[in-house]
């Protein structure tokens, strides 16, 4: 089953459902994204929603290419992608 992933992106800071933070990034010349290191509050949250936030967290530690989407974009890497939609 597909699982719903709600996450805000302003500047460089993000809001993943659980947890908020911010980070330092860039694009490389091939497109690909590298993100430092994050800083982010540590609030418990459910199971379904920490691992959901986990994988954002380890996608985006992966260099992921970024990719365009209807209606948003896509990271993806090492044959794992998620799709963010504008609001």
């Amino acid at each position: 089953a597909r699982r719903q992933r709600q996450m805000c992106i302003r500047d460089s800071t993000y809001d993943d459902g659980c947890n908020s933070g911010n980070g330092t990034y860039h694009f490389d010349d091939k497109g690909l994204l590298h993100v430092g290191d994050l800083s982010e509050t540590r609030v418990m949250c459910d199971s379904a929603t920490m691992d959901n936030a986990n994988e954002l967290k380890s996608l985006l530690r992966a260099k992921p290419a970024v990719y365009q989407a209807d209606g948003g974009f896509a990271l993806g890497s090492q044959g794992k992608a998620i799709e963010f939609l504008a609001e």
